[in-house]
């Protein structure tokens, strides 16, 4: 064993009946877990856990880590105004290099504080997986899609070229797996027409989805006024929600989720 972590008080597992195992033995090796058990068979290094409880890493299912330097910005207010205060600040100052530099400083936190894997949706996702992935986390990510050219200025059509690029990206850059996901924004800066076509794309690629619905209520009026549905009618009618395998579509701060379903 390359590691041998010993005398854990607790092991929380994830297997079929989430069994939680006591006083402990779990060996590694090559960067796996290659025993468990109560024995302790020789290890280059050892890890004295007594006391301590050793469980799964956390999953942060969504999240924007650049977006780190820019903590303590709107205090203070509801989602519509920290919305609005920090699409301004991004505007001034995150570019590809400062969406590295957060999204590193991020995923150091996440780990520090027992998350291992998060779903991060944010600008420039190369130069965030690529932050990300340095110190080591389990970071998925994926092209993002605004029907304007938004704060990266790239066009539609630089946009679906990228998605077909993703898989290659990720590729070259390395890290954990990850799925492969295609990240529209919303439903109120997504058309229908180009929701689409993200989900058509998503089919084709073997991708999943992941997006924001029903964050707000101005968001769900908006909506509403506009198409005559509500956000998660707009992903029903768009396609969004037949992408297979499911439903590999991930929704994110579905703070008002009940009117959206009206």
């Amino acid at each position: 064993m390359d590691l041998l972590i010993t005398n854990a008080r607790y092991a929380v597992t994830s297997n079929g009946s989430d069994e939680i195992l006591e006083n402990i033995s779990i060996g590694i090796k090559d960067g796996k877990i290659a025993y468990i058990g109560t024995d302790k068979p020789g290890a280059t290094k050892s890890y004295d856990a007594s006391g301590k409880l050793i469980a799964p890493g956390f999953i942060n299912s969504h999240t924007h880590l650049g977006m780190s330097l820019l903590r303590g910005w709107a205090e203070g207010v509801n989602l519509q105004g920290f919305l609005e205060r920090v699409w301004a600040a991004e505007g001034a100052i995150m570019d590809e290099a400062t969406c590295e530099l957060g999204t590193e400083l991020g995923a150091l936190e996440a780990l520090l504080s027992g998350t291992t894997t998060t779903m991060d949706m944010y600008l420039n996702p190369a130069a965030t997986h690529r932050g990300a992935v340095r110190v080591g986390l389990r970071h998925i990510a994926g092209p993002i899609f605004f029907d304007f050219p938004g704060l990266d200025g790239l066009q539609w059509e630089q946009r679906i070229e990228r998605a077909h690029q993703w898989k290659a990206v990720l590729a070259e850059i390395g890290g954990p797996y990850i799925p492969t996901y295609l990240m529209p924004h919303s439903t109120y800066t997504d058309s229908l027409e180009n929701l689409t076509q993200v989900a058509a794309i998503a089919k084709e690629l073997g991708a999943r989805v992941h997006l924001h619905v029903s964050e707000t209520e101005a968001e769900n009026e908006d909506v509403q006024t506009r198409h005559g549905k509500t956000p998660t009618e707009v992903c029903r009618d768009t396609g969004i929600l037949d992408v297979p395998r499911y439903r590999n579509i991930r929704c994110a701060n579905n703070l008002w989720p009940w009117s959206s379903f009206k």
